[in-house]
């Protein structure tokens, strides 16, 4: 990841103790999209360790919105309660194996699916089986 959104979302961390803001302000940055504002106690600071995953998690939405993901089938369906892009391997799998964030956001690891299917998966991806031997 680019070290100077790094460093700022680092200190946007360190001032507010939110990791919604340091990647409210990542997406503001890069793509200029500005997040609803919601008060947060500011004396929750995040380990150093979390920033490069609140980073990476950032990077590969990034990368991911940057997508052609029109071409994915139903993406017409694509809403807040209706159909979701879904990563097939999840983005925190993808930053527990060490892959890069373009791998993460690559199309073939894309595909739209129902909301709610996508919300009661979270972080599971496909491959954790394959992955924990079950």
């Amino acid at each position: 990841m680019d070290s100077g959104y790094e460093q700022i979302a680092n200190e946007v961390l360190l001032d507010t103790g939110s990791e919604r803001a340091a990647v409210a302000t990542i997406r503001v940055i890069t793509h200029g999209i500005v997040p609803c504002r919601r008060r947060r106690s500011l004396n929750r600071l995040k380990p150093a360790k979390d920033l490069a995953w609140i980073t990476y998690k950032a990077e590969v939405w990034v990368m991911t919105e940057a997508q052609p993901l029109h071409e994915l089938p139903n993406y017409e369906r694509r809403s807040f309660s209706g159909w979701h892009v879904d990563h097939v391997l999840s983005i925190r799998e993808a930053y527990l194996r060490g892959l890069p964030s373009s791998a993460a956001a690559c199309m073939s690891n894309l595909r739209m699916i129902p909301a709610d299917q996508n919300l009661k998966k979270s972080t599971k991806t496909v491959f954790t089986d394959l992955f924990n031997n079950t």
